[in-house]
């Protein structure tokens, strides 16, 4: 536990969390935690489009590579993913247990790996990320995860249309089998 006294802890104090600088670093670090996964990838990716060449030439190999594995893979975008062919298009190329759901507003970019590492933004510009191997942490940011997945609308394999109220997205809307409240 950290004490609340005149000395301030960095990162490096902190066990079980490690600063990545750096783009190539952080992507080096997410791509061996993805290497070495034995069950599933839960990632939140927030904004809007996505790189079709980024997900074709990085996303897609790695992904591949846990799905050829056994492995699951379970994805939160924002609702507007839903308007991005190449988003879809890469899920449709992905073999596996591969399943994507949407959320009107979703948090900052967060990645786990095996319910044992996640790694999340350590400022505004992606170039410094915390890679985060704490079980108390991991778990924490493992039930966000799936307490927003609950709420989300299944966008793939089988898409769930949200339907307009007078012209307006309802904020809330129950996923496929749930009853509303």
């Amino acid at each position: 536990m950290l004490a609340l006294d005149s000395h301030s802890a960095s990162v490096a104090d902190v066990p079980g969390i490690g600063l990545l600088t750096g783009f190539d670093r952080i992507n080096e670090a997410i791509g061996l935690a993805m290497d070495e996964a034995h069950e599933e990838l839960l990632t939140i990716q927030p904004g809007g489009r996505r790189s079709a060449v980024r997900l074709r030439d990085v996303g897609l190999p790695r992904e591949q590579r846990m799905l050829a594995r056994g492995c699951s893979i379970r994805t939160l975008y924002q609702d507007t993913t839903r308007h991005d062919l190449g988003v879809v298009a890469h899920f449709e190329r992905l073999a596996g247990d591969v399943q994507v759901r949407t959320l009107n507003e979703v948090t900052k970019r967060l990645l786990i790996v095996d319910r044992a590492v996640a790694f999340v933004p350590a400022g505004e510009d992606r170039t410094h990320a915390l890679e985060i191997r704490h079980p108390g942490l991991v778990s924490f940011l493992a039930t966000v995860f799936d307490r927003f997945w609950n709420l989300a609308t299944p966008m793939y394999p089988e898409a769930v249309r949200i339907p307009p109220t007078d012209g307006i997205t309802p904020r809330h809307r129950p996923s496929a089998g749930r009853r509303p409240h």
